[in-house]
C-alpha cells in the first residue's frame, strides 16, 4: 500500500486507487435492497483513465522507458 499515492495491490483486481471520501457519494448505486457505494475508482469514471495511467506512471517512474512501457492497464516488460 502507498499511502501518498492512495494505492494498494489487489492479488485478483492488481492495483486499486482510493477514493477520496468526499467523492464516494457521487458513485453510489441505488438498488431495491439498499444503496451500495465503492471505496475505490471504478473504471469507466470521467478522468479513470487517466488518472491510473497516472498513478502507474508514478509506480514505475524509475523503469519507465528502460526495462517497462505502461499504458493504461497493460504493461510490457523488456527482458534479455
Amino acid at each position: 500500500y502507498n499511502q501518498q499515492e492512495g494505492i494498494y495491490y489487489d492479488e485478483t483486481f492488481g492495483p486499486v486507487i482510493k477514493m477520496a471520501t468526499e467523492d464516494i457519494k457521487h458513485v453510489a448505486l441505488r438498488s431495491p435492497i439498499g444503496i451500495y457505494s465503492t471505496k475505490v475508482m471504478p473504471f469507466g469514471l470521467k478522468n479513470a483513465g487517466a488518472t491510473y495511467q497516472r498513478a502507474m506512471t508514478n509506480i514505475f517512474k524509475e523503469l519507465l522507458h528502460h526495462e517497462v512501457e505502461c499504458y493504461v492497464d497493460d504493461l510490457v516488460l523488456q527482458l534479455e
